[in-house]
């Protein structure tokens, strides 16, 4: 339930995570020629190795909602499937002790490691921050009269910073859960991949979202899981639970296979990155392995055993491509020297501990920048965050021992599934702020020099799973399980103040209950 980033050479913006396997059974009865039975949870819905159990399976898995007819809508030239009415997935069932515990943690961020470290130096100078007391950006718009070539990079990234996104605007509703959405590296495109296993790729010029082409997912088990654009934007590809990686044209009229060959049968790949060149696609997979597959000779050329659980999310650290991150349902952040690793001893060159659950997703600033404990505590778990809340003797706040992270964000919830979170872009913004998704539908950014939360906004009725930020405009988008992606630009006649200043006030029994609770969370 945190953010942190990690202290090392790169820093990463890190999410924890559950077991990432999706279908899953959950307590039900169902009544079999007049008797009725009872279905335990199981992690593996095959392993019941009943066809009728999984089909069963995967309807409860929906929660029973009610199923409306799938219409048709028009955007741009193509036609394709949306629904306006049907409730694809809420928030129903979040805790409300939990959320009151995540919102009294972000009350009082502990600063104490970021000050000390130069990463603050550096976000301060690419930002544009001159003087943290004088936040206002009058002095710098005057100054720009005496210098002859008008505002420098770091003075246009302090204007922007101060006009962050705050309003809402749908640009497509689907008839399935969204998974993923993710620009292009120069912002030109814009992919997302829905539940139903369909694709869409948007043009993306002027700020106008325009449907460019459209594909359907192939052997997608569940759903298409992680999507990646190569360096020039002109493919991307995709994993899903097969045992192999697709990639694919933006214009819809290609589709390349890529075969992995992991040797077991039920295989996924969670995370797929492409190397700065576009030669190599890296890809972090439930089997605990890590792969390496060349575009150029058509073949994977690297399998090795990274971690002791699922892998959940890889990324490389920097435009070399030699060195890379993995994170896993085991707690633990790996850095990886290409030039280091053996397939059949692969030993990591750093490990970044500190999280006290499994990690959902990584990202690397790409600035070229005491493990045994937390294996300890995960081998200890006995809930799942899938389906179940955080038990109240996990609630401490506070470092493991031997964790070296920089620092620690509170303030949002991460259930259900692999939610993602990414540095903001460093020439618009220099870096100085966090984005995630949240299990309750909102949007979030940190400030990552005070820790706090500068914009937590629902937007959704569902998870959001994905955030993806503009590399050059000013606004990002938001992909939710309710079946919408969302754009959210600056709107100064907009009045959107954070989730927790616009709650009504309570009546004065619900008031002093919740500041009691409130108390209670915050003893360290």
């Amino acid at each position: 339930l945190s953010l942190a980033l990690e202290h090392s050479r790169d820093r990463l913006a890190v999410a924890p995570y559950f077991p990432a396997l999706e279908v899953v059974f959950f307590r039900f009865r169902v009544v079999v020629d007049g008797n009725e039975e009872t279905l335990v949870p199981r992690k593996n819905a095959l392993a019941l190795g009943t066809l009728y159990f999984v089909y069963a399976a995967l309807i409860i898995s929906t929660r029973n909602l009610p199923y409306r007819a799938v219409r048709p809508c028009q955007t741009s030239s193509e036609p394709f499937f949306c629904s306006s009415d049907r409730i694809i997935e809420n928030t129903s069932d979040e805790s409300e002790d939990e959320l009151a515990r995540i919102r009294a943690r972000a009350k009082f961020p502990d600063t104490t490691r970021l000050e000390k470290n130069d990463i603050t130096v550096v976000t301060k100078y690419t930002s544009g921050i001159v003087d943290q007391k004088n936040t206002s950006i009058t002095p710098v718009i005057q100054r720009r009269a005496v210098k002859p070539h008008g505002f420098s990079v770091n003075e246009k990234c302090r204007i922007s910073n101060s006009l962050l996104p705050n309003k809402q605007r749908f640009i497509q509703e689907y008839g399935s859960k969204v998974f993923c959405g993710s620009y292009s590296k120069n912002g030109e495109f814009f992919v997302t991949a829905t539940q139903d296993k369909w694709l869409y790729i948007y043009r993306t010029r002027n700020g106008n979202f325009t449907l460019y082409s459209r594909m359907q997912a192939h052997d997608v088990g569940w759903s298409v899981l992680d999507v990646a654009f190569s360096p020039n934007g002109e493919h991307f590809a995709y994993s899903s639970w097969a045992d192999c990686l697709y990639q694919c044209n933006v214009s819809g009229d290609s589709l390349d296979t890529l075969p992995l060959s992991p040797g077991v049968r039920r295989f996924c790949v969670f995370s797929v990155a492409f190397s700065s060149d576009g030669t190599e696609i890296l890809g972090g997979a439930n089997d605990q392995c890590l792969y390496v597959y060349d575009l150029e000779c058509q073949q994977r050329i690297l399998r090795f055993e990274g971690h002791e659980e699922d892998v959940n999310s890889v990324t490389f650290a920097d435009d070399s491509s030699q060195i890379f991150y993995s994170a896993s349902d085991d707690g633990l952040c790996k850095v990886w020297d290409r030039r280091m690793v053996n397939e059949s001893n692969p030993r990591a060159v750093g490990v970044l501990a500190g999280h006290r659950d499994g990690i959902t997703y990584i990202d690397s600033r790409g600035d070229s920048r005491a493990q045994q404990n937390a294996r300890q505590l995960i081998e200890r778990q006995d809930w799942d965050y899938r389906w179940q809340p955080v038990p109240q003797r996990l609630w401490e706040r506070g470092f493991l021992e031997g964790d070296t992270s920089v620092m620690t964000y509170y303030g949002h919830s991460v259930r259900k599934t692999l939610i993602r979170c990414r540095f903001s872009p460093p020439d618009n913004t220099g870096q100085r702020y966090i984005c995630t998704g949240d299990s309750t539908g909102r949007f979030i950014i940190y400030d990552l020099l005070t820790g706090k939360l500068v914009r937590k906004i629902r937007g959704h009725t569902g998870c959001v799973r994905d955030v993806s930020w503009h590399p050059l405009d000013y606004n990002l988008i938001t992909s939710s399980w309710d079946g919408k992606i969302a754009k959210w630009e600056y709107c100064a006649t907009h009045d959107a103040t954070n989730e927790d200043e616009q709650r009504p006030p309570l009546r004065r029994s619900k008031r002093i209950a919740a500041q009691r609770r409130a108390r209670a969370l915050n003893v360290i």
